[in-house]
């Protein structure tokens, strides 16, 4: 587990007009250690490029990102980052795709046992031995976690993963990422624009505005996990949730 913090976080980009563009103005948060954040806006409000900061993939125009206090300055073997779309390499079988990673930083040790591990806690067993182009997409995505997880990172970062799945296969896997990162203690953030998987999943929310991309404000969820619609908290806060954004959000 590790320590999240964004001091003063800028990000300016050239848009299509090759002008310059604020993507994110005086990004300031910290996250705990353990914690389980959301990060919470409407599309293009610069949630994504946010998170790749956070993972080192994109360095900010200005400001800093800390990690236990550290500068981030590159990718980091203790930050894993899951995107929305799957990222498996076709000609590898699922049990190599999850093993590619760690093989590619040299990290063997016991690396067929951790395999094995989340093979089995992601419900692959029948699919081990199976190919990218003959899963659906919810078995791609538990690939995905998977992989994500093998290396054992202190630090989880989620690009709205679940889009793309149904409604019950997202609900599951909701339930199955909760339950790894309480065992776990891994810090997590999820970028999401949908309010009820905000809620399912947050320990906080930050909300963020756009144009460029801010701070709007910060939510506590104090609900127990496992969470569930029918709760009246859960309720209460999805409405002022919608309230706040309006139709812009999807439920």
């Amino acid at each position: 587990m590790a320590k999240i913090q964004t001091l003063n976080l800028n990000y300016t980009a050239q848009n299509n007009n090759n002008v310059s563009e604020n993507i994110l103005e005086d990004v300031n948060f910290t996250i705990n250690k353990g914690e389980f954040i959301v990060l919470l806006g409407e599309s293009g409000c610069g949630k994504s490029t946010l998170l790749n900061t956070l993972s080192g993939l994109q360095k900010p125009t200005s400001g800093q990102v800390l990690i236990d206090g550290e500068n981030l300055k590159g990718p980091d073997s203790s930050i894993s980052l899951i995107f929305q779309k799957s990222t498996l390499l076709p000609w590898l079988s699922v049990k190599e795709n999850i093993a590619f990673g760690c093989k590619i930083r040299k990290d063997f040790e016991n690396l067929d046992d951790r395999v094995a591990q989340y093979i089995e806690m992601m419900g692959l067993h029948n699919h081990r031995n199976s190919y990218p182009h003959e899963l659906s997409v919810g078995m791609a995505k538990r690939v995905d976690i998977a992989r994500a997880l093998v290396g054992g990172p202190d630090i989880l970062l989620l690009d709205e993963p679940f889009a793309p799945l149904d409604l019950y296969t997202r609900r599951k896997l909701q339930d199955e990422l909760i339950y790894i990162w309480q065992e776990s203690g891994m810090t997590c953030v999820f970028v999401t624009h949908n309010i009820e998987s905000a809620i399912v999943l947050g320990q906080r929310i930050i909300i963020m505005s756009n144009n460029p991309g801010k701070i709007d404000s910060i939510l506590d969820v104090p609900l127990e996990y496992p969470r569930r619609h029918s709760h009246q908290l859960f309720d209460k806060l999805k409405r002022k949730l919608l309230k706040k954004f309006g139709m812009a959000f999807h439920l």
